[in-house]
């Protein structure tokens, strides 16, 4: 078994655990992005993909939050602002405890790195577009940008001099401040009965990422990894708003691209005890276990 297929098989051990919650209290979730493209093309990962992703509606994603606080299955644990004072993402993540997913840009940081799946949530707006909530979407990469480089990522060889004004301007905010400032950014027009959703989360951007609810809607299921999980109603208008009408098309081979782990272990308690080498680099693809 290659690295990756073990990859994947653990992030699916840890959405099993998620979809087990979810279902037990009625939780509503969908399959998101890459992971959702899978699904519906390969009923499973792409085939080079190193990550799953899900997306739930903001008030179940809380609920789902502080229930995993006291009912999340001992293997794993639950990574959010509430679990780790500075916790810089703007959305939470489910990990496997004892594990390595090492990614470049946190190899000398002293910051949890097990294998995870991501949980993003859903607010509410009111279009697909403006200038408020192009603004709004601003000021939210903002914060995740000086939360992201309070713990150390470094993501320009040279600090540009707007970089000093943000920083200038949040230095007397702790991690924990600017996480609930974000957060509140995130929520500002929940519960007015807008009827469009939007992952502000998303590395695909606010925009392709605002939809109407209904495409959400009541779940569909469809086979991941030889089990049904939740999907969008329409997932169809989901993925070619975010991929292109030819979304069932396979990209060429310099567009398949992965998370590019530098190590990655799959039973650290294991490798301290005996030393036993589970740790793989992520350029060493061919490996396997």
């Amino acid at each position: 078994m290659s690295y990756l297929q073990k990859l994947q098989q653990t992030e699916t051990e840890i959405l099993e655990e998620i979809d087990r919650l979810c279902e037990k209290h009625s939780i509503v979730y969908y399959l998101a992005g890459g992971t959702l493209l899978g699904a519906v093309r390969h009923r499973g990962f792409i085939p080079w993909d190193d990550d799953i992703d899900v997306a739930m509606p903001r008030n179940d994603y809380e609920r789902f939050r502080d229930i995993c606080l006291s009912e999340l299955d001992e293997r794993f644990y639950l990574h959010c602002p509430q679990t780790d004072k500075n916790y810089w993402l703007p959305f939470a993540k489910v990990r496997k405890k004892n594990t390595l997913f090492e990614e470049k840009n946190l190899v000398d940081l002293n910051v949890s790195k097990e294998i995870f799946v991501d949980i993003f949530p859903l607010d509410d707006t009111k279009k697909e577009n403006s200038l408020i909530k192009r603004f709004r979407a601003l000021k939210i990469r903002l914060l995740s940008s000086e939360m992201i480089s309070r713990i150390g990522i470094k993501t320009r060889e040279k600090v540009p001099f707007w970089v000093k004004i943000r920083k200038f301007c949040l230095r007397r905010y702790s991690i924990a401040e600017l996480s609930k400032k974000q957060t509140a950014l995130m929520k500002k027009e929940n519960g007015k009965g807008y009827d469009f959703y939007v992952n502000n989360a998303s590395n695909y951007g606010h925009i392709k990422q605002t939809m109407p609810k209904k495409i959400y809607g009541v779940p569909k299921k469809l086979f991941f990894e030889n089990k049904e999980y939740n999907v969008p109603n329409d997932y169809e208008y989901f993925l070619t708003r975010l991929y292109g009408e030819e979304y069932m098309k396979i990209p060429p081979k310099e567009k398949q691209i992965t998370h590019s782990p530098q190590r990655i272990c799959f039973d650290t308690a294991a490798v301290n005890a005996d030393g036993e080498k589970t740790i793989v680099t992520g350029d060493d693809t061919d490996e396997t276990l």
